[in-house]
């Protein structure tokens, strides 16, 4: 076969036409929807913006799921995939409760691998759906700069495609499709961004892409392992960020901008940083994922290699741990009163704000609360 086949052209003409196609149309019309994300103390924007664009992304991947052979998850995908975009959608007008984001999650993750049979027990189908709502998240998570998600989902599916020699089934056409929605939808969301993504694209991405590598795995067309390599950016990133959190005693539902990531763009600016992971992504972890298709055995050993360069660069920037500003602001926002003694996110602001003003660290009566903003 061919690298693109005459469905897969037409995948990726009508996932790119109707991005591009219909973001003009999302832009125009967010204002009148309460689509816009207005900028704050842990924002990484400057000015007002435009959200919900990942709408765009949606609409082109559901239709093409809901067109798949019926031999192939295509239809349930669209299902599960299909409320997980609209709850993201509500939520970036509403602001829905947490526990009612998560349970509809967990229903539509649940639901998808009970239609399609996707776990031989129940321990193996409790931890593959847990595995996937974490991934679904942490793609969320990861949505906060220009242009870092749909880089890295266009990476990803050029990368297995490139792994599996195009010769994915009902995959390929899906991949292409979702490779040029993702390119088509940079043109707007690069630095400095006219739209950001929204929950609606980043839920309906992150299930997409763990579906696909799920099923490249069960195929055997692309071990699992690699495909976790050249995720390896947003995996380690929010992994590491959220566990660094709780073992400092930091809310991890509080809305933060610690992330390595948003260090460096803080740092470098939104373009470098992202231009850095896709450099990162295409230079180092191809590669590496190429090595773990031919040999799955050494998976372990590459994904060290995968994210060593990623956990230096974490420890540099002190990712998941509170800066100056952080600390202020957690200060800032304290209720009055004092908060228990032994209060470790207190600790922790008070010994980021210590450094900054170069006094011993102390305990500030501090906590942040809040969720993690939309962006990107």
């Amino acid at each position: 076969m061919t690298l693109v086949d005459e469905l897969s052209l037409v995948a990726l003409l009508a996932g790119l036409l109707t991005t591009v196609g219909l973001l003009p149309l999302l832009i125009r019309f967010a204002p009148h929807l309460r689509l816009m994300v207005h900028p704050n103390e842990r924002s990484s924007h400057l000015r007002p913006t435009p959200t919900g664009g990942g709408v765009a992304i949606a609409v082109p991947v559901l239709v093409w799921c809901a067109l798949a052979p019926t031999d192939s998850p295509g239809l349930q995908l669209a299902i599960a995939g299909g409320v997980l975009a609209l709850t993201g959608f509500l939520d970036d007008i509403f602001d829905l409760p947490a526990l009612l984001r998560f349970t509809i999650q967990i229903f539509c993750v649940a639901g998808f691998f009970h239609a399609t049979g996707g776990a031989s027990s129940l321990p193996v189908f409790v931890a593959t759906v847990f595995a996937v709502l974490w991934f679904v998240n942490l793609f969320n998570f990861m949505d906060g700069i220009d242009g870092i998600a749909a880089s890295q989902a266009a990476i990803y599916g050029v990368g297995v495609l490139l792994l599996s020699g195009a010769t994915l089934n009902w995959h390929e056409s899906l991949i292409w499709l979702m490779v040029a929605s993702c390119s088509g939808f940079l043109l707007f969301n690069w630095r400095p961004a006219m739209v950001f993504m929204g929950d609606a694209g980043s839920l309906l991405l992150g299930l997409t892409i763990a579906v696909i590598a799920l099923e490249l795995d069960r195929s055997g067309e692309v071990p699992l392992v690699a495909s976790l390599i050249l995720l390896a950016v947003f995996v380690f990133d929010a992994t590491y960020t959220l566990v660094v959190r709780l073992i400092t005693g930091q809310r991890f539902t509080a809305a933060h901008r610690s992330h390595l990531y948003q260090r460096l763009a803080l740092r470098y600016g939104h373009g470098q940083a992202t231009i850095g992971f896709v450099l990162y992504s295409g230079l180092w972890l191809v590669p590496l994922a190429m090595c773990a298709a031919k040999e799955p055995s050494r998976g372990p050993w590459l994904c060290a290699f995968a994210v060593f360069p990623l956990l230096m660069l974490a420890l540099r920037f002190r990712a998941g741990q509170l800066d100056a500003k952080e600390a202020r602001q957690a200060v800032a926002e304290l209720p009055s009163g004092t908060p228990p003694e032994g209060d470790t996110a207190g600790e922790a602001a008070g010994e980021a704000a210590g450094k900054a003003a170069g006094k011993p660290a102390g305990k500030v009566e501090g906590r942040t609360e809040g969720r993690t903003e939309k962006k990107g």
